[in-house]
Parts: structure tokens; sequence; C-alpha cells
């Protein structure tokens, strides 16, 4: 029997697709006066369009948009290794060209010669709202101004992924800064190439007309009439594609966080108390900024305000932030508090990333102290005296100390 006439069993196919979609993200959620909406139509059971969310170095947001060559089992396997490819190289650097780069190295190595490749726009956005993107032969996504009242689109040149090993060359990079009010669409080709009863492709100016008229209205609610009105526009013709739209809105709430934001900057570089107040508002708009939340959390704590401190730290570990100064006063909040299993969780976090952080390592030790669990007290004092040299005589004096308390005991 020839490899072409060979049947997948429906439950295979069923698996497939339940795996690709499971890599979509489940809800894109508001971030830094940020909100996202996005629809994804498989033309097959199993699609090539491909959807992503992550986090980047620096403490920012990656969004990608992807187009697999083909559909089925190999596009479903492509996808794979793009996720986990995308995602691997977002922790190192913040630049989507670079990313791209790596991306293409990684796929070129295993997938080279099967004639797959993937088109590409990834998209990265600051604390600032500053969007850098970078596009590997993928449609550029659509910039609406609010106060221009005009479109633009966001585009470089680049190759595939995944074709040529040198396409690494032809990627470049650009920057925009987007205001509160502004939207931009992403999409695949499946959306602009769809056709009606007489070949006319829906096209680019269409849909910025479909943008244009559902500009009042929300993202999830815009990205819902793209997605019907491609499919009454096509509805004699013919769509033979998937069709992947994202839609991100700058909240117009961030003009006032900004507002607020850029005074109490102001105060807090003179050591001018007023800093407070004004960080205050502007975290009533925005919580996801790193240095309103981080500061207030600070000045919280130092005022014994342990609730409001866990807030604003807490906000930047659910946009899972990971700063071993974040997570160090967060673990104080939680010591003052006497939850030491909580100041755990979050100490050990700091040790397995960076070992060489005493003070966080010190305190694992004086948690399990005040626990009472005097023998994993004296093993971690040992520890750190070993690891930290220079202090191990004040050590030797702490594991004096807590070895007399355990003879006591017995």
């Amino acid at each position: 029997m020839e490899i072409n006439e060979v049947k997948i069993p429906l439950w295979q196919l069923k698996q497939a697709q339940k795996i690709q979609l499971g890599f979509l993200p489940q809800q894109i959620k508001p971030w830094n006066c940020l909100s996202f909406s996005y629809q994804y139509h498989s033309f097959d059971p199993i699609g090539g369009d491909y959807l992503d969310f992550f986090d980047i170095k620096g403490n920012k947001k990656g969004i990608l948009i992807a187009d697999v060559s083909g559909h089925g089992i190999p596009a479903s396997i492509l996808t794979a290794m793009a996720k986990i490819s995308f995602s691997n190289h977002a922790i190192e650097s913040d630049s989507p060209k670079e990313i791209l780069k790596r991306v293409n190295i990684d796929l070129c190595r295993f997938i080279s010669g099967s004639g797959l490749y993937i088109t590409a726009f990834l998209l990265v956005i600051d604390q600032d709202h500053i969007l850098s993107f970078s596009s590997a032969g993928h449609p550029g996504a659509i910039y609406y101004n609010n106060k221009k009242d005009n479109f633009q689109e966001l585009k470089t040149k680049g190759l595939f992924v995944g074709m040529f090993e040198d396409a690494w060359e032809t990627y470049h990079e650009d920057k925009i800064q987007i205001n509160p009010g502004d939207r931009i669409i992403l999409y695949t080709d499946g959306i602009i190439e769809a056709r009606d009863k007489h070949g006319v492709q829906y096209g680019i100016k269409r849909l910025e007309e479909v943008v244009k008229f559902s500009y009042a209205l929300p993202p999830d609610i815009m990205s819902k009439m793209i997605i019907n009105d491609v499919r009454e526009f096509a509805k004699d013709g013919y769509i033979n594609d998937d069709m992947s739209v994202l839609v991100i809105e700058a909240d117009l709430s961030y003009e006032k966080f900004k507002k607020h934001y850029i005074e109490g900057k102001k105060y807090f570089e003179s050591k001018n108390l007023k800093w407070v107040n004004e960080y205050i508002k502007a975290f009533e708009y925005n919580k996801d900024n790193y240095e309103v939340s981080f500061n207030l959390g600070k000045f919280f704590l130092k005022n014994c305000k342990y609730d409001k401190a866990e807030e604003a730290f807490l906000r930047l570990v659910k946009n899972r932030i990971v700063d071993p100064k974040l997570y160090f006063y967060l673990s104080k909040v939680y010591i003052e508090q006497k939850k030491y299993v909580k100041a755990l969780e979050f100490l050990k976090e700091i040790e397995r990333e960076y070992p060489m952080f005493r003070e966080a390592v010190n305190n694992i030790a004086y948690c399990y102290y005040k626990m009472g669990k005097l023998k994993e007290a004296k093993e971690k004092y040992e520890e750190i005296s070993r690891r930290f040299r220079g202090y191990s005589y004040y050590y030797e004096r702490i594991i004096k100390f807590i070895n007399n308390k355990i003879l006591n005991i017995k």
C-alpha cells in the first residue's frame, strides 16, 4: 500500500485537532490598558493558522500571528515546534527580528527539505505602548490611528520561516508608538483572499472599511464582525483557507494613567512624597505598570500596609514577571505577617534562579526557624555558610545557637 493511500483514523485526527486548538490562548486578558480579541476559523479539521500571546524579556508582551503551509498532521506538528521555539527565544530577546532569526534556525534544522514553512508577523509591546514588529512573508498588520482617522500598514520585508537558513538576512524591524483609542488588526491571508461569486478578492480596503465602521464597538465585537463580513462577502463564492484575525485596542484610560504616572515619576525622582498619591491614582487606571506597582508595593510594605503591598506585588507576579527583587519584597510581606509557607514559595523560586542572592537564601533558613523546623533551619544555615564563606563566622554563631535549642528540646 502506498503512503498516500493510508487513511488516518478519525479519532487520531480529532486528537490532533484538539491538541492544535490547545496551542491557542484560551483568552487574552487585558494588559497595561490594552484589550485583545481574536477569532480563529479553520478551513480543515486541522488548520494551518496559529496565534500566540506570550511574555517577552524585559516585562514586555509578544503577539504572534502565523500561517503554516498546508494543513493536516504535518501542519499540526510544525505548529507545535514553532510554539516551543517562539516561547523559548522570547525569554532570551525582546527584538522581534532576532526572535524570528532564532526560530528560523531552529525550524530549518528540523524541517529542511520537507517543503514546509511558516509566514509570521511578530509584535512586541512594551510598557509605554511602543510596538516593535517584524514580518516573515506574512501580510502586514493594519494600524488605525484614532486622532488622525486614517490607516497605516505595519509591514517589514522578510522571507518565510523554516525554508532558507540565511532568511535571517532579509528580516527587518520597525517601531511605532500607539495612543489611546488606536487599534491594531492582525490577520492571515484567508481573510483578504476570500472571493465572491465573481472571483473578486475581499481585499485590504474592505477590511479597513469594516474596522472603521465597527470602531466604536468593543474589540471582541469588531473581530466577530470582520469574520461575519468575510463570510457574507464570499457566501456565493469560496473560502479555501483558514481565517484568523486579532484586534488590539489601546484603551482611553491609558491617557489618565499616563497623566498621573508622569507627574508621580517627577515627584519620585525629586524624592517628594507627593509621588505616592500620584502613583496610587495611576494604579487605579493601570495595575500592570511595573514601576508604579513595584514602588507602591515597597512603600506600603515600609508603612506596614501589607494588604495593599501584596496587591501591588501580586499583580506583577500574575503578569508572570520573574524578578528576584519583586519576589524578595513579596516574601517580606508574608514574613511580616508570619505567613512563612507563602514566603518560602517565592524565596525558593529566587534561590533556583539566583542562588547567590544571599538575603533571599538567608530568609529561607529564617522561615524554617520561625516555623519551628529547627533541623531544616540548621541545615540551611550550614549550606549558606559554605556558599558564602565571607559570612561563615556570622552563620556559625547562628548554627551554634540553633543547635543548643535542639539539644535543649531533646
